[in-house]
């Protein structure tokens, strides 16, 4: 089945009314492993520079949880852009977020990419999945333009919220960040 052909078969082509085909057809662009994907890979001009291995986002279930990632611009006064994958498991891409963090001296703007909204007490997400990742595990790409792979640092948490409309907030983990591609020691 060709690419764009299955956009139609998703129900996807009121989602890219009005985008060009070559547009359409990075939509669904297949990952890594060929899996075909089911929304664009990184921002356009973007590279991958950071990998989160695990991330996990579930609403309405027993254990609501939700994944942040934070980055800062960390390098001078030039303004980043900055984007993350949210990616499932061994499928493809399920939404892609943007943002542009204006540089500083010493340090310039943090933004927080979120899986799905969660009470402004826990986060203050400013680029969130839409729609929300309201079950999902996978893992995370961040990713930003060539200029500015070595003007970013990246933290990542796992936040288990409350049943009770996600609070209280029962747990905070702290995920693995990883430089690509370089991996991690196994620590």
């Amino acid at each position: 089945m060709r690419r764009g052909y299955l956009l139609v078969a998703l129900g996807l082509t009121v989602a890219l009314a009005g985008v060009t085909p070559d547009v359409a057809r990075a939509q669904v662009a297949d990952d890594v492993n060929g899996h075909g994907g089911v929304a664009a890979a990184l921002a356009p001009g973007h590279v991958a520079v950071f990998l989160v291995p695990y991330l996990k986002s579930h609403s309405g279930t027993a254990d609501p949880s939700a994944t942040v990632i934070s980055i800062s611009n960390v390098g001078g006064a030039t303004a980043c852009p900055t984007s993350v994958d949210w990616k499932i498991g061994f499928g493809g891409t399920s939404c892609t977020t943007t943002l542009t963090l204006n540089g500083g001296l010493p340090v310039g703007d943090t933004g927080e990419h979120c899986s799905r909204g969660v009470p402004g007490d826990v986060a203050s997400c400013n680029a969130t999945c839409a729609p929300a990742l309201g079950f999902i595990e996978g893992k995370a790409v961040i990713g930003t333009t060539p200029a500015c792979v070595n003007r970013i640092a990246v933290d990542a948490r796992l936040y288990h919220l409350g049943a009770n409309g996600d609070v209280p907030t029962n747990a905070i983990a702290d995920l693995k960040v990883v430089r690509l591609p370089l991996g991690n020691k196994g620590d």
